[in-house]
């Protein structure tokens, strides 16, 4: 035998041994068992489906570690629950999964008190109803009258309600409905009282795009967004009309729940858009975006950081108005400076903020650094500064509860204020 061919036949064998133990290590799996029933227990209100719906396991799967896991992370993102564990079973034909949940209370009243040292003042209520019957469907109603002391208004009652149905009949379809009524005692330029009522509704659809929990990923949504201002009074200016808005969204939502912080990132685009003569008496679009990322710090656990940043910019309008569509200030963005203090159809907002338990995992320390501002036209972005403010304070997770999380404390104005200003509200 020449020894070139010799060569080639030593390769070709090697090559062939070289293939066999590759594929045997790609076909050779871990000997997991097979699960062959899934059950949940503690869920006195949350339907199976509903958290079968979101789990990436199903019967006839290998019992995989890690996708066991995912699921029943997948069941606490949902935010219905105070913990879920699993654990696995002997059962016919393999392992029964056995997923257990402790549910949180679901119908909250929540009274509501507003003020501030402007004269400023409110009462009212909301009432939120979540998990409506066990399909993880949720009621908001709201009801609040205010007293201003402001140039353009001086009372004020609001009423506002939503229902909100994620996914529909088991499918990746869900359904938003809302309406709003408010009632106003308004003033113009001259200083001259008149009525005014201002009345929304909107119906919207969403899909879940990523594959796996539907409630995490890529999701995509419209429908339409009805207006209507309508004034009355011997010194009403006249009424701008009805405005009905094609409207848009689409949000990626990758953070986990931690019962007591979260890790990851949100990402949320919304845009509405009326045309005159389509439904519509003026044109007006309406485009914001958020971006949100907490992330662990160290090795304490609940310790994290958390970065978030919004823009907007409202064009058009009705006709005569002042719009004002976002503000800074208060107990949510902009700390250190009172409520509604910064205006503008255009905004943008930055914070960071650093959180750490303090003696126990409900409550953490806060620190927070934030910039943003408003401005009534793109061309006026030099005339305002952008405000920034520092704060210290505490966060309170009250884990028994559906979102509800509290932050208190103190927070000093860097730009264009002299002194400290305290805050307390919801997150």
């Amino acid at each position: 035998m020449k020894p070139a061919r010799s060569r080639r036949i030593r390769w070709a064998l090697v090559a062939g041994i070289a293939v066999q133990i590759w594929s045997g290590a790609l076909l050779a799996q871990p000997d997991w068992p097979v699960v062959s029933e899934i059950v949940f227990s503690g869920n006195a209100t949350t339907r199976p489906a509903t958290m079968l719906h979101e789990l990436v396991i199903r019967p006839g799967d290998r019992a995989d570690p890690a996708q066991v896991e995912r699921s029943r992370q997948a069941l606490l993102d949902l935010g219905l629950f105070r913990a879920v564990e699993v654990a696995q079973e002997p059962a016919e034909g393999g392992v029964r999964l056995r997923f257990t949940v402790r549910e949180k209370w679901y119908v909250l009243p929540v009274p509501i008190v507003q003020g501030n040292s402007g004269g400023q003042f409110g009462y009212g209520g909301q009432l939120r109803w979540y998990d409506i019957a066990g399909l993880n469907q949720t009621l908001n109603l709201e009801i609040v009258k205010s007293k201003y002391n402001e140039p353009d208004r001086s009372g004020q009652i609001n009423y506002q309600s939503s229902y909100t149905a994620p996914l529909l009949g088991g499918s990746r379809f869900g359904l938003t409905g809302a309406l709003g009524h408010t009632s106003q005692d308004s003033i113009d330029p001259a200083g001259q009282p008149y009525g005014e009522v201002l009345d929304n509704a909107s119906l919207l659809g969403n899909y879940a795009l990523s594959p796996g929990p539907p409630s995490r990923g890529w999701n995509v949504g419209g429908g339409l967004t009805w207006l209507r201002d309508a004034t009355s009074g011997p010194y009403a200016p006249p009424s701008p009309g009805d405005a009905t808005a094609l409207t848009g969204a689409v949000v990626y939502n990758r953070l986990r729940e931690l019962v007591y912080s979260e890790e990851g990132r949100s990402f949320g685009l919304n845009m509405q858009i009326a045309r005159e003569g389509i439904a519509s008496a003026y044109n007006f679009s309406n485009l914001s975006a958020n971006y949100r990322e907490d992330w662990p710090v160290g090795h304490t656990q609940y310790q994290e950081a958390e970065l978030r940043a919004a823009v907007g910019a409202y064009f058009g309008g009705a006709p005569g108005r002042v719009h004002n569509a976002y503000t800074l200030g208060g107990t949510r963005q902009l700390l250190g400076y009172s409520s509604e203090s910064v205006e503008g159809d255009y905004s943008h907002y930055l914070a960071g903020t650093f959180l750490r338990p303090v003696g126990w995992n409900w409550l953490r320390a806060m620190a927070i650094v934030e910039a943003g501002s408003a401005y009534v036209q793109p061309k006026h972005f030099g005339d305002r500064p952008t405000y920034a403010s520092v704060g210290i304070g505490v966060r309170i997770r009250i884990s028994w509860l559906v979102n509800v999380e509290l932050q208190a404390g103190i927070a000093y104005p860097l730009v264009d204020g002299n002194r400290p200003r305290l805050f307390a509200g919801s997150v």
